[in-house]
């Protein structure tokens, strides 16, 4: 809160919003209030991340809008910098880097352009938007642009007119993604710039990194939901490969989680899944780096092997 109030853009509003908490944390909302006027509060029932992201949206004013995770904590240029940009680049959306805070030692800066990048017109926007669910297989790594909505501006306008709002992450493993398949199909004016203005502050106990085994499920619910979004708005063929390394990564991602914890039972379900049989079958992995390469060779003949 404080990296927020003390933003160099004063002209901003801020809407807390205090999804049904059990802890001091109403209270918190309501003395932040009184000691500044640009702060409203909205106490809700608890219903997740993607709902209480839309009730600010409900009530939100302004020509931008911008999602503050409550863990995490921004440069106080952040929003003065990117309102900026996006307004001397005539922009409908703008994405900033940022810094991953393991612990106060250890820091990992990511930005995903060395300068400032734009992107104009619908087929620009829709190569950025298939690079957000996952590169092309030459690419070295599984992520090229973050998906994440906590490091960019985002026009309200545009969100209002398409009414876009947020999924249950309950329901999917990931609200921001769906989110961003809706935004960005509609929009015409994208940025990146390379500062890394946001913080997120990497916790272990957060609800983005603990391991339970129906968030495995809700990833391929998340799958499934992507490629029925897509089809609307594109040809399969066009997405497709990209959804696959989508795919890949996530089975990458839980596979990992469940060795390092011993689940050995539970990796051998992951990788017996029939739901992975289509990608593992038609994805070029041969044209991947040599590491990913070997990873998936290895999942895909135990794939075989056990459903055999």
């Amino acid at each position: 809160m404080q990296s927020v109030i003390n933003q160099t853009l004063k002209e901003i509003e801020i809407i807390l919003v205090d999804d049904g908490s059990q802890d001091k944390c109403p209270d918190m909302c309501e003395n932040y209030k009184k000691i500044d006027s640009r702060i409203r509060v909205i106490h809700k029932k608890n219903e997740g991340l993607g709902y209480a992201r839309n009730a600010g949206l409900n009530i939100a004013n302004g020509e931008f809008v911008a999602f503050l995770d409550s863990d995490d904590f921004i440069d106080n240029k952040m929003y003065e910098v990117l309102y900026n940009k996006a307004k001397k680049y005539n922009l409908d959306t703008i994405f900033c880097g940022c810094r991953f805070y393991k612990s106060p030692n250890t820091i990992k800066e990511r930005c995903e352009v060395k300068q400032d990048t734009l992107f104009r017109g619908h087929d620009a926007i829709k190569n950025v938007l298939f690079d957000f669910l996952g590169p092309l297989p030459t690419y070295p790594n599984d992520v090229k642009y973050m998906m994440s909505v906590w490091h960019a501006l985002y026009s309200l306008d545009i969100i209002r007119k398409k009414s876009i709002s947020f999924c249950s992450e309950r329901k999917f493993l990931s609200e921001d993604i769906l989110f961003d398949v809706d935004y960005l199909s509609v929009t015409k004016n994208i940025g990146f710039i390379p500062n890394p203005l946001y913080n997120y502050c990497l916790n272990e106990n957060s609800l983005s990194h603990t391991y339970k085994k129906e968030k495995y499920e809700r990833s391929k619910i998340l799958i499934k939901e992507l490629d029925i979004r897509l089809q609307k708005k594109y040809a399969k063929d066009e997405y497709t490969i990209h959804l696959q390394r989508f795919q890949l990564f996530y089975l990458r991602v839980f596979l990992i989680w469940a060795l390092k914890r011993k689940e050995l039972r539970m990796a051998k379900d992951m990788i017996k899944d029939s739901f992975w049989d289509d990608v593992l079958k038609h994805y070029p992995i041969g044209q991947l780096c040599t590491s990913k390469r070997i990873f998936y060779t290895a999942i895909k003949i135990l794939h075989h092997f056990f459903n055999q």
